[in-house]
């Protein structure tokens, strides 16, 4: 088993687990409990030296346009609406170690941020997830972000998230294919399914909550905008804000 968990954690983490596994063969379970103890303390300490709050900015798409300059006339409508257009793409820019220390608070704020305009003409349709400024992840944070993306889609009506891993890299920086979990689709929530210390006190029954942020018909324009924007990927992994600007934009 530890052999076999070698590409789920990054270096630090995967000392710990042989530091545990050594001191329970050699010394017996009580030194492996103070050895984890040890471990959990050093993971923290390396990993918050340099604290930094992990967002770093949050905005919409208003203010920070891709570089598809060339679109058509009525896209460009479509895109400077003011109730419609780039107003509902949400970018979230996220910075330095994201680890089990932050990640509870990361994933809290995001929650409160979709929860506060939900229901509401602000709501994004779109939400970015900026990694290009964040140095390194462990697995618990990876796994947060992976169960984070599920939350905003099931509960909190984001049609479309797009996570940027940042050019100058290739995918995010941790050791977990975070990559390859972000891009699976993740299954129909039900009542056995739901966390529900996941689910804000207003929110309805999650089962019986209907997915889409504009208030739809049959053979309505809304009813075939819907349908058109789920034909499109719910989740997408770039390289580059800018492309994913660009993906973005598209939708719309």
């Amino acid at each position: 088993g530890v052999y076999d968990s070698f590409r789920n954690f990054d270096a630090l983490e995967y000392f710990g687990i042989w530091l545990i596994t050594i001191s329970m063969q050699v010394f017996g379970m009580s030194a492996a409990l103070v050895a984890g103890i040890l471990s959990a303390l050093s993971t923290y300490a390396v990993q918050s030296i340099q604290h930094l709050d992990p967002i770093f900015r949050v905005m919409r798409a208003t203010t920070l346009r891709s570089s598809a300059w060339g679109r058509p006339s009525e896209a460009m409508v479509i895109l400077d609406n003011a109730e419609n257009g780039r107003s509902r793409i949400l970018i979230l820019q996220l910075q330095g170690h994201i680890f089990f220390g932050n990640i509870a608070d990361l994933t809290d704020t995001i929650k409160e941020i979709l929860a506060k305009t939900k229901s509401t003409d602000e709501h994004p349709i779109i939400v970015v997830l900026d990694f290009t400024l964040v140095v390194g992840m462990d697995s618990s944070a990876a796994h947060g972000i992976t169960k984070l993306k599920g939350l905003m889609h099931q509960l909190y009506d984001v049609e479309v998230s797009i996570f940027v891993t940042g050019g100058h890299r290739e995918g995010f920086p941790c050791e977990y294919a975070l990559s390859a979990a972000l891009c699976e689709t993740e299954p129909v929530m039900n009542d056995k399914s739901v966390d529900f210390n996941d689910v804000p006190a207003s929110s309805p029954d999650p089962s019986r909550a209907r997915r889409g942020s504009v208030n739809i018909s049959a053979g309505s324009k809304s009813m075939k905008a819907v349908q058109a924007v789920r034909e499109f990927p719910k989740n997408r992994v770039c390289t580059s804000l800018d492309e994913a600007l660009v993906f973005a934009e598209d939708i719309l």
